[in-house]
């Protein structure tokens, strides 16, 4: 009996190591399982945040592209309606009053009023307007004007094909002589200036 009890407490004190044993093997699994889904759960937030990246770099890109497109148009669109207003220029000897080109059906007409600031009496002797449309001449003129002194050339034409809304576009060369003196005229010469007009109708 006296020899029993140490094989007993043996015995449990094997199964307690045993049972010790089993127990840190269990924590080693779910400590090196919780390390695991640790590790995952660090790839898929890595994962979505490289997609989140990628996600607003690529729309990023396309927004900024769409925003420069419509900067360039912005741009374009004003160059057209600045190409587009009306105007009349020529050199200081000659100031542009107005010009206009009438759609009138068959025979259009296109009138020029300008004002002699040469400081001397000139003679225009033909005036040429040079567009897309036609390249048209009156020839045979001698109108006299006197310094500050105006005069409205009207040309007519069933050549130019005018539609009311577009845009005239012409260089239109002036030939002159100049008389500073009633005994001394010198010439020809030749002065050129620009129009732009929307065409328009008479009634």
């Amino acid at each position: 009996m006296e020899g029993a009890w140490p094989s007993n407490c043996s015995s449990e004190h094997n199964e307690h190591i045993g049972y010790t044993s089993l127990s840190e093997e269990k924590n080693k699994i779910f400590h090196i399982s919780n390390e695991e889904q640790g590790e995952q759960g660090k790839h898929r937030g890595f994962h979505k945040a490289q997609v989140a990246v990628e996600y607003v770099m690529t729309y990023g890109w396309a927004l900024f592209v769409l925003i420069i497109v419509l900067a360039a148009l912005g741009v374009y669109l004003q160059n057209i309606n600045q190409s587009y207003r009306e105007s009349c220029m020529f050199p200081p000897q000659v100031i542009c009053n107005n010009f206009a080109a009438v759609d009138q059906g068959e025979v259009d007409k296109l009138l020029l009023n300008l004002t002699n600031n040469f400081g001397s009496p000139v003679h225009i002797n033909a005036v040429k307007y040079s567009s897309r449309l036609c390249n048209c001449l009156q020839t045979g003129l001698d109108i006299e004007l006197q310094p500050g002194e105006s005069h409205i050339f009207t040309l007519s034409s069933n050549k130019l094909r005018l539609i009311k809304g577009q845009r005239f576009n012409a260089d239109i060369v002036l030939t002159y002589t100049t008389c500073p003196k009633a005994d001394a005229c010198f010439g020809p010469y030749n002065i050129t200036g620009h129009v732009v007009a929307k065409v328009v109708t008479m009634h």
